[in-house]
């Protein structure tokens, strides 16, 4: 029984129980009693901990989608984990053998949570709300970065109850992932970074979890910015993301919405032309969700335009890197009733006022030394303090 190891044949490699692990394990009769000896099964089961986590595999959900109803756009894949006690049980059978001295590992299937057999399950069997936004006038880059958050953010499926992150869902904002280098808006500031262009993609998203009564947590941006209000949609309804470079101390910025319902959600993005779209489906709550922006400020105006030296640029070369705004407060309000009742969610006040505070924002130039300044300021030398505007 304890003459030789055993070999385990996992369908890959090939795990040794060595004849000291044997000989621990092994249950000798007491004195005067006739009967054979046997193993302790806990010993050699506590052996193969560490092969049955190197033989595990993890099954992958399907990936899903929607045309005209939920349809399976990636099959789920099943996983194995290993199968301890009947692997132990052939372990103790061939101890007893002189020449069959090697099995075949046994293993449990792992089915994936998410299957093309257990759809009809998840509820995903309607249209909740969709939101949208024109990204009209962008640079290529920004358009394209839109174009690519379309499709990391598509397919995401939130469990009822679970909280989605807009950061998680689109993954890393990297040159890896297919995003571009453009301009984006920090502080007052116009800069070169990757991604620029995302923010579109999380006000698109915001917009939808908003109409579709979900809790939210979001960000607004520190500027009224032009470009989140074409095609009639008033100040207040936009949403920031940041995700800080490796190395630095800058606070990420996310997008969250809870699945406030009882079934599983789609999340489905996708752009056409100068137009993205994000389309939420579930099962309908029977809800009424009313937006309003119904209080916006006085204008804030912006302090008198700035000009600081750059050694970069030579003389007289001038560049404008930000654009005089007015600041103002606004407020969205959304109220959420089902059968003419307002509804009321755990940590979540309804009606529910998103406050936005958007700075104002002066001209800003960038000069050559020794080029003549325009404006006669003495606060040239402010440097803004940076903040994320996608």
């Amino acid at each position: 029984m304890i003459g030789g190891p055993i070999r385990i044949n996992t369908g890959q490699d090939t795990w040794t129980i060595s004849q000291s692990t044997l000989r621990a394990a092994l249950v000798l009769p007491d004195l005067g009693v006739l009967s054979d000896p046997g193993f302790d099964e806990n010993v050699i089961g506590q052996s193969l901990a560490e092969m049955a986590v190197a033989v595990q595999t993890q099954p992958t959900d399907a990936v899903l989608g929607w045309d005209n109803s939920l349809m399976v756009v990636t099959p789920d894949t099943r996983g194995r984990e290993l199968d301890v006690p009947g692997t132990v049980q052939k372990i103790v059978t061939a101890a007893r053998s002189t020449d069959a001295r090697t099995v075949d590992a046994s293993y449990h299937e792992v089915l994936a949570e998410v299957r093309a057999d257990n759809l009809d399950s998840l509820g995903i069997i309607d249209m909740l709300a969709s939101g949208d936004s024109n990204f009209d006038g962008s640079s290529w880059e920004r358009a394209e970065n839109v174009r690519i958050s379309a499709e990391h953010l598509t397919h995401t499926l939130v469990k009822p109850g679970e909280t989605y992150s807009f950061n998680q869902a689109i993954g890393p904002i990297t040159l890896e992932n297919g995003f571009v280098e453009g301009k984006i808006i920090r502080g007052s500031w116009i800069v070169s970074d990757i991604g620029g262009g995302a923010c579109q993609a999380s006000t698109t998203v915001f917009r939808a979890a908003l109409k579709a009564g979900l809790p939210i947590d979001h960000t607004y941006h520190q500027f009224r910015l032009a470009m989140y209000e074409h095609d009639g949609w008033p100040p207040g309804l936009d949403a920031a993301i940041f995700q800080p470079n490796p190395g630095t101390n800058d606070w990420e910025t996310d997008l969250t919405f809870v699945n406030a319902t009882e079934n599983w959600l789609l999340v489905e993005f996708f752009t056409s032309g100068v137009m993205a779209y994000c389309n939420i489906y579930g099962t309908p709550q029977g809800w009424d969700v009313s937006v309003e922006v119904p209080y916006i400020s006085e204008p804030k105006k912006p302090d008198p335009p700035v000009e600081t030296e750059d050694p970069k640029l030579a003389k007289d070369e001038r560049q404008q890197v930000g654009w005089a705004t007015d600041g103002y407060d606004v407020m969205a309000r959304r109220t959420i009733t089902s059968n003419g009742e307002v509804l009321q969610f755990e940590g979540m006040s309804n009606p529910w006022e998103f406050w936005s505070y958007f700075l104002p924002q002066r001209d800003e130039y960038l000069i050559g030394p020794g080029t003549k300044r325009q404006f006669d300021t003495d606060d040239d030398k402010t440097t803004p303090t940076p903040s994320p505007e996608g």
